[in-house]
């Protein structure tokens, strides 16, 4: 045991949704003390909720929407005396003074292998992009998102009917390996971290990113559907004169349609693209066409 270390390592964990939960479970599945969670708020259309709940269920004090640099924050965290921060799929990067609250600073869960697909919504950029394999991975945290060396990386296969909530569930069983695997050595020394090359960088989604441009190729509109489908918002197109949100849609390859054209079919629509033909399968009409894009909420 490195020289500082606890027998009883103790945790102040960040985070939000189903990975930060699977994270809480894990932690204390492996005998740490979490002596406190910091979660967000649900926000509109959030159905990434239940951290809160999953810490009140097992007595660890909870702060809900803390502000991350305000001194009250620090404060809390200081007190808890942690040995080490984990961060969970927490919305926020986490200032130096919180990470210089621990022993050893912080380490995060990020939704891709690093060093690819730094940044916001990993996991919905990897299925739009049609990527084959993703991924999770546990750094350390620095001033710089997702750029801090790496205690570790796993990767597993994405189908190519894999959704982003398919990926999602991968990224959360993956992540909980993650953290039973490398935590240990890293509490007490025995693992050293390596540094990252260079990677990608994506951004935040917004509402916009959601429209399908019937021009593009069926494969491509197939990827951003699988990406957006629910629990996220959805992507969405207009066909003539209706607005409709696609949750669902196939390939048609031996369908040759002009870019926008529909034709019913069933209980299913069939579209044109700049390819070949799309069979939406499940779609709701939300309301007339509109060029205005805030119909559909970001992904955070």
């Amino acid at each position: 045991m490195s020289a500082g270390a606890r027998e009883v390592p103790r945790i102040v964990l960040f985070g939000h949704g189903i990975v930060g939960q699977e994270a809480l479970a894990v932690l204390i599945g492996m005998g740490y003390e979490v002596t406190a969670v910091f979660a967000h708020a649900p926000t509109p259309g959030d159905w990434q909720v239940g951290l809160a709940e999953e810490a009140r269920r097992y007595a660890i004090p909870c702060f809900v929407d803390a502000k991350f640099d305000a001194p009250e924050t620090v404060a809390i965290v200081a007190a808890a005396a942690p040995d080490l921060i984990v961060s969970a799929y927490c919305r926020e990067l986490l200032p130096a003074a919180l990470l210089a609250c621990a022993r050893l600073g912080g380490v995060n869960l990020h939704g891709s292998p690093l060093p690819h697909y730094r940044g916001r919504a990993p996991v919905n950029w990897m299925v739009l992009r049609g990527e084959v394999q993703g991924g999770v991975s546990l750094h350390q945290m620095t001033a710089r998102a997702d750029r801090g060396p790496l205690l570790g990386v796993t990767r597993f296969p994405i189908g190519v009917e894999d959704t982003a909530f398919d990926v999602l569930l991968n990224v959360r069983r993956e992540g909980g390996n993650l953290l039973r695997h490398c935590l240990p050595g890293f509490l007490t020394g025995t693992l050293t971290p390596t540094a990252q090359g260079k990677g990608s960088m994506f951004g935040r989604r917004t509402p916009a990113d959601g429209r399908i441009d019937w021009s593009w190729s069926a494969s491509r509109i197939h990827c951003l559907v699988r990406a957006l489908t629910r629990p996220y918002p959805g992507a969405f197109a207009d066909l003539g004169e209706e607005r409709v949100v696609i949750w669902w849609a196939t390939l048609r390859a031996e369908i040759v349609l002009e870019p926008g054209v529909s034709l019913p079919r069933g209980r299913s629509m069939l579209v044109g693209t700049g390819t070949h033909a799309l069979a939406l399968l499940d779609y709701q009409v939300t309301g007339a066409a509109s060029g205005n894009p805030t119909a559909t909420p970001a992904i955070r």
